[in-house]
């Protein structure tokens, strides 16, 4: 039964269809977008990648970047300091998801991702971690040879909670090799649903009024029952930047 409370059927649906996840991501924007990183969006970006982050390494917005040895966390910061990167935000709020989606002047979308499955298809047992990920062998800059990338994008927490670290928000997932969209490399690790005038009522006037749509447990009727044996799926989450 869907829930009446709070009738994102399509959301719902997509949360079933990706055999109900624990691990839920959002990423809101137009029905247009695809979800391909900065870097591909312009003319030969990829291509002069690591002159772009060996400039940044020279002239880093923060200063504490120029010394880090974690290319991970430069490679964040250089996205947050709007630099093209191979990195796409995402959110573990829908809360944060419908708004962004919702500043789009078309077609406002939210695309659902199961990030533990779209890291199996690198053969990768959860999300890498940004305190614990050179701890597994991996090591993303720089970049000499493309042997150093997965093919497929990979699910990354860029939260560090290490006081020596450089300060990182946000959660990622990191293009590999392929230049296709992450919908076309792994249809099966995400959903795209395109709101309808009733959720984009429902989303506007919860904003308007100062009430989010969602508490911090997403749930629909069938989604609690199902879940009710299993673990929970959380969606607290930061705005990101």
């Amino acid at each position: 039964m869907k829930s009446s409370q709070h009738p994102f059927y399509g959301i719902e649906d997509a949360i079933v269809e990706l055999g109900h996840p624990e691990t839920i991501w959002y990423r809101g924007h137009a029905g247009e977008h695809r979800l391909l990183p900065m870097i591909y969006r312009f003319p030969r970006g990829a291509e002069n990648e690591r002159r772009m982050v060996e400039r940044y390494q020279q002239h880093p917005s923060d200063p504490h970047v120029k010394t880090s040895k974690q290319g991970l966390t430069m490679l964040i910061a250089m996205h947050h300091s709007y630099l093209p990167t191979r990195l796409l935000a995402w959110t573990e709020s829908l809360n944060v998801a419908l708004f962004c989606a919702l500043t789009r002047a078309s077609r406002p979308t939210v695309f659902v991702l199961d990030p533990v499955k779209l890291n199996k298809y690198s053969e990768i047992a959860g999300i890498v971690k940004l305190d614990s990920y050179t701890q597994t062998g991996f090591e993303f800059l720089p970049w000499s040879t493309e042997s150093m990338l997965s093919r497929y994008p990979i699910a990354i927490d860029g939260r560090s909670t290490e006081p020596e670290m450089v300060r990182t928000e946000g959660i990622f997932t990191l293009h590999g090799t392929s230049e296709l969209p992450l919908e076309e490399q792994c249809s099966e690790c995400v959903k795209k649903i395109v709101l309808t005038e009733e959720e984009k009522f429902l989303a506007e006037e919860g904003i308007l009024s100062g009430r989010w749509i969602y508490a911090a447990n997403y749930h629909s009727d069938s989604y609690a029952s199902k879940q009710a044996q299993g673990p929970t799926t959380t969606v607290n989450g930061e705005l990101p930047r």
